[in-house]
């Protein structure tokens, strides 16, 4: 057998492909600033929002609304010695979504399958009223909500 030849010319460029979906497709935060006594079994008042997209909207009981099915992630965090809190879908824990006193501050992070029309939420899950404190420095947030859609166009 002889030797291996040279290598030939490199061929043109092929076409671009399509580009990928989002990382995140819909975003919605809200917040509080503003020390507060959340009842048992209430949702957090988040009278502030910060980014929202058009896919996730504010509901009239302090959470935010799903407009279109998919995976999502929901942060949350609360600025109280008291608790448990928990991260709610439609009155629901979500697993994960347990957030447990730990010195001033608790939070939880879940990630979960949401169908149009969901709510997300922040509750008191503590059986009785819950302070939560103001915020050391003006303009910070005492208690957020965050929620987005992962990847995708939206609808799934």
């Amino acid at each position: 057998m002889g030797a291996t030849g040279a290598t030939g010319v490199t061929g043109a460029t092929g076409a671009t492909g399509a580009a990928g979906a989002p990382a995140v497709a819909e975003l919605a935060q809200a917040f509080s600033t503003a020390a507060q006594t959340v009842g048992a079994g209430a949702a957090v008042p988040l009278a502030e929002n910060g980014a929202v997209t058009a896919g996730i909207t504010r509901d009239a009981a302090n959470g935010l609304q799903v407009a279109n099915p998919g995976t999502y992630i929901a942060a949350a965090e609360v600025s109280s010695t008291d608790g448990p809190f928990a991260i709610q879908r439609n009155g629901v824990t979500l697993p994960g979504g347990v957030l447990v006193p730990n010195g001033t501050n608790q939070s939880a992070v879940a990630v979960f399958t949401a169908d149009a029309g969901d709510v997300l939420t922040l509750v008191n899950t503590s059986g009785e009223a819950v302070d939560v404190a103001a915020p050391g420095t003006a303009g910070q947030a005492n208690a957020s909500l965050f929620l987005a859609q992962l990847g995708g166009s939206g609808a799934q």
